[in-house]
């Protein structure tokens, strides 16, 4: 075998079967198949078919072999955020000073921001989601197609601030700890957030019910301010969803509002990659964190291995839960190099259907049950159908940059 030929064949595999040319080790900008393109008049059905036939099944394990893709579409660029902002306004992305908005809609008219950054750090911090496909979607998944990078990777510009940072729910707007704590929170300039209170029994323990127990007590009564105070820790109002009813400050840094910081309504705050959120998602990462020791930087084992054994039942984890401070949340997301974050992800999927699993197909697009984009939005939070519109239309503007 020649070394052209070995160039080309290496070509073919990592761009799903069709033949690209090859000069060395990488993908030519003219992509030679675009000699497979429709002469004119394609439908959108037939656009995505295409791309899909000259993509679609690339085994994608890096961030290295999604911008292989996107850098031989043919547009000067290297990476999939280069061909993104190149195709900011054919795809309707709007923005300026590095901060972009895309607001999508569905064919009812539902509609979604999509948030982007094209930052250096945004660069940096897709290579570092995007390097962790063997933990997101767990050992027994070498690789994933298209249309699931695709899905995720949008569904983390609507969770996430646009630069794929790891960031910890509303911290950045720097909301009080009453917009977590009520329903529909209005903020400072009048505009009603729709939302629902985490401070319930569906979601979480309440802040009332966690005051009383004697493990969150004996975790946390440090952080007791000893200053007289107009709120009270036995307070019934704790229980309820009206935060300014309690008296207490809303600061999520001041010594006085400490205590109050390990309940659940804001310890299990989103946080990650697609906002991980409440008890029971925190223990299912709990679980996982405990079995994937050896993936953590070694200076959080402790901190995880005094959750329990690897078995340790729902009681036991949820012991070490309540006990757990938001200081340790914090550091596991953000000083893990991306590997809680990733297994956030992970066990979001394992206890939702195994939802980030989707078809290689048009159908994948269009319908809603397992195996769908619209399937995984709506288990994330009710956006299915726009996640698939988005998803679609960056396909068909793949198949514009070659045409």
């Amino acid at each position: 075998m020649t070394d052209d030929q070995g160039a080309q064949d290496a070509a073919k595999s990592v761009l799903g079967g069709e033949e690209i040319a090859s000069a060395g080790n990488s993908i030519p900008a003219d992509v030679s198949a675009k000699k497979g393109l429709f002469p004119s008049g394609a439908t959108d059905k037939q656009k995505i078919e295409k791309v899909l036939a000259l993509f679609g099944d690339a085994p994608l394990t890096s961030a290295s072999n999604i911008n292989q893709i996107f850098a031989s579409l043919g547009t000067n660029v290297s990476s999939y955020l280069q061909w993104l902002r190149s195709r900011a306004n054919h795809l309707g992305v709007a923005g300026a000073s590095g901060y972009y908005k895309w607001v999508k809609q569905d064919v009812a008219g539902h509609s979604k921001q999509f948030n982007f950054r094209f930052l250096g750090r945004s660069e940096s911090g897709f290579e570092i989601l995007w390097d962790g496909i063997s933990d997101i979607y767990g050992p027994t998944r070498e690789s994933i197609n298209l249309i699931e990078f695709l899905a995720l990777d949008l569904v983390s510009h609507i969770e996430g601030y646009g630069d794929y940072a790891i960031v910890s729910e509303a911290m950045e707007e720097g909301y009080g700890l009453d917009y977590f704590f009520e329903p529909n929170w209005v903020n400072p300039k009048g505009i009603t957030i729709k939302k629902a209170s985490y401070n319930t029994l569906q979601v979480n323990t309440t802040a009332g019910a966690l005051f009383a127990d004697p493990n969150y007590q004996s975790a946390h009564n440090d952080l007791l301010s000893t200053t007289n105070t107009a709120w009270k820790v036995t307070d019934p109002l704790w229980n309820g969803a009206d935060y300014f009813a309690t008296q207490a400050p809303t600061s999520v840094s001041s010594n006085e509002t400490a205590f109050i910081r390990q309940a659940d309504f804001y310890k299990f705050r989103g946080r990650g990659y697609i906002q991980t959120t409440n008890r029971a998602n925190y223990r299912a990462l709990a679980r996982l964190l405990r079995k994937n020791l050896d993936k953590l930087p070694s200076p959080h084992w402790s901190l995880v291995e005094s959750w329990g054994p690897e078995n340790a039942s729902d009681a036991v984890i949820n012991t070490a839960l309540t006990k757990s401070r938001d200081s340790d949340w914090s550091h596991l997301f953000e000083m893990t190099g991306g590997v809680v974050a990733h297994l956030g992800v992970r066990a979001f999927n394992e206890g939702n259907g195994n939802c980030l699993q989707i078809n290689l197909s048009n159908d994948a697009l269009v319908n809603a049950g397992q195996g769908s984009v619209t399937f995984l939005g709506n288990k994330i939070n009710g956006y299915g159908s726009v996640l698939a519109a988005a998803v679609s239309a960056v396909l068909i503007e793949m198949y514009n940059t070659l045409a």
